[in-house]
């Protein structure tokens, strides 16, 4: 099971950028965050390539929004090690590396980050679209179970997608006591019926750990969490409702 915690390669940039606007819906942001993965035509240029979006609306100022994020990238890249820099505002986001610039803004009606990406003064064009690939029993939208209103404190959306290269990436829209995130990545794995998430941290303390199991019908999950932690111990995969990506 540990080895299913290692199987992704992050090149993570370390950015946190905050701004005051017009405070957006949690569907909107819901469809903004999490993992996407870029189109055939950069992977021809640049091996495979995805973006994490992480944003946070802090409960002491609901009209500032916090985004930070993760590139994904070939493992030649990855080894790398550039930090990445990041400005987002309304939904136009810029990053920046010695290496490359990146300008994309998020389209509403198609559901897909758009725009370019500037290396050595070349600049392609990149559509990043959630990952298509099905397959795996835990690929869907999760709800808590029993239904926790998406404003009350500890409600949690698991959302679980399989990207090209066959790996499971899962990320979290979550309401604690002090801040409503939306596309907070984890680490997932599937060893029979045995699922096992672990929280991606940068190691100034230990990291929680979920374990626990998927349902013959393939459509519940239920486990335990390594420490106390504000989040449901059980989820059922939802078709419809305020955690599936699918409205």
């Amino acid at each position: 099971m540990r080895n299913l915690l290692l199987l992704l390669g992050w090149l993570s940039f370390q950015v946190s950028a905050g701004f005051s606007q017009e405070m957006k819906s949690p569907a909107t942001l819901a469809a903004m965050a999490g993992v996407w993965e870029a189109d055939s035509f950069v992977n021809e240029h640049w091996g495979q390539i995805g973006l994490e979006v992480n944003l946070r609306y802090r409960k002491s100022d609901d009209l500032t929004l916090l985004a930070s994020g993760r590139v994904y990238e070939s493992e030649a890249s990855e080894k790398s090690g550039n930090h990445w820099e990041t400005t987002l505002v309304d939904d136009h986001l810029r990053m920046r590396t010695e290496a490359r610039e990146w300008d994309v803004s998020f389209d509403v009606e198609s559901r897909a980050w758009c725009g370019i990406v500037i290396e050595k003064g070349i600049a392609r064009w990149i559509r990043l679209e959630r990952p298509r690939r099905s397959g795996n029993p835990l690929v869907g939208d999760w709800a808590p179970r029993p239904p926790i209103e998406f404003y009350e404190d500890r409600h949690a959306c698991l959302h679980i997608v399989q990207r090209a290269s066959g790996t499971l990436a899962l990320w979290m829209d979550r309401n604690s006591g002090w801040e409503r995130s939306y596309g907070q990545t984890w680490a997932v794995g599937l060893t029979n019926d045995d699922v096992l998430f672990q929280e991606f941290l940068n190691g100034f303390r230990p990291s929680v750990v979920f374990s626990g199991s998927l349902s013959e019908s393939d459509r519940v999950i239920t486990g335990h969490w390594s420490r106390s932690i504000q989040i449901p111990s059980s989820f059922v995969k939802v078709d419809t409702g305020p955690c599936s990506l699918a409205r």
